[in-house]
């Protein structure tokens, strides 16, 4: 089963969505415009996000921001990106915190500083930002700036899953699976990986079929666990391509396909997964 503990820093904040201002009619047609290709229109989001911003609209802080941290419009910028999410912070807005303690951990436009960043997500997630929960979740079980806590690391991870991140029911239920911060629970941790599966999170769906190939937390099932590696490896999951190759290659649960295998196999390899590429050889 694979685990890493890479914060995602894009996602929606769930907790915050109805705080969250609309942009106005004339930010959205020139968001388009600018998508089109249009120089000035990028350049006219620019400045009306800035005047915004130093009119105390915090949201248009962290929008600029990211437009700065990604380059959109012309303009690439990390370290003016943090600036304004440190701006956008210090004003109450928890994105921005939540976006700023990403650059410090990861040491993108300011200095790396973990205990920075942790700082930051909790101030986060404690105002309802989940995602900012996942991270501090990750944190505590990758001991990222903090003393590794798989207790907290836990904590933080459950209150992510109950607002449905599918990602951070994928992490529980490594938590689980181990026994780590938790009592040992495979079948809550098959149940998670089982709902995320189904909520579109594809790692989930290859952790599932790993749980039914070996028979964790549910009746070993190798047939099941085929079509949920087929499933993930359909969309790009590079292990379940993997392990579904391998089991047409053995043929010690399906019939021995050496051609379905190969072809997996090669999915895998061209996706990253460096045993395929060597199962090749």
């Amino acid at each position: 089963m694979e685990s890493k503990p890479i914060a995602p820093k894009v996602e929606p904040v769930v907790a915050l969505e109805k705080k969250r201002p609309k942009p106005t009619a004339e930010q959205e047609r020139l968001r388009i415009q600018c998508r089109r290709g249009l120089t000035t229109s990028c350049e006219t989001l620019q400045t009306l996000l800035q005047e915004s911003c130093d009119g105390g609209d915090f949201y248009s802080c962290t929008r600029l921001g990211r437009r700065y941290h990604a380059g959109q419009g012309g303009l690439k910028d990390a370290a003016l990106a943090a600036k304004l999410w440190e701006r956008a912070c210090e004003g109450g807005y928890l994105e921005g915190c939540l976006e700023l303690g990403v650059s410090y951990m990861r040491g993108d436009g300011v200095e790396e500083d973990k205990a920075r960043a942790v700082s930051l997500y909790m101030k986060a997630c404690e105002g309802g930002s989940m995602v900012a929960c996942f991270n501090l979740g990750d944190a505590f079980e990758s001991a990222k700036g903090i003393g590794r806590n798989y207790t907290r690391a836990a904590k933080y991870l459950t209150k992510a899953c109950d607002a449905e991140l599918w990602y951070g029911c994928n992490r529980l239920a490594f938590l689980h699976h181990r026994g780590n911060g938790v009592e040992v629970d495979r079948l809550r941790a098959f149940e998670l990986w089982e709902k995320a599966c189904d909520n579109g999170l594809v790692k989930a769906c290859g952790n599932l079929g790993v749980a039914y190939s070996r028979g964790h937390g549910v009746l070993r099932d190798p047939i099941r666990a085929s079509e949920v590696f087929d499933k993930a490896c359909a969309e790009g999951h590079a292990t379940s391509c993997y392990n579904l190759g391998l089991m047409f290659l053995r043929g010690e649960d399906l019939s021995a396909d050496e051609e379905r295998a190969k072809t997996l196999l090669q999915a895998a390899c061209d996706n990253g997964h460096k045993n395929a590429c060597t199962q090749l050889k």
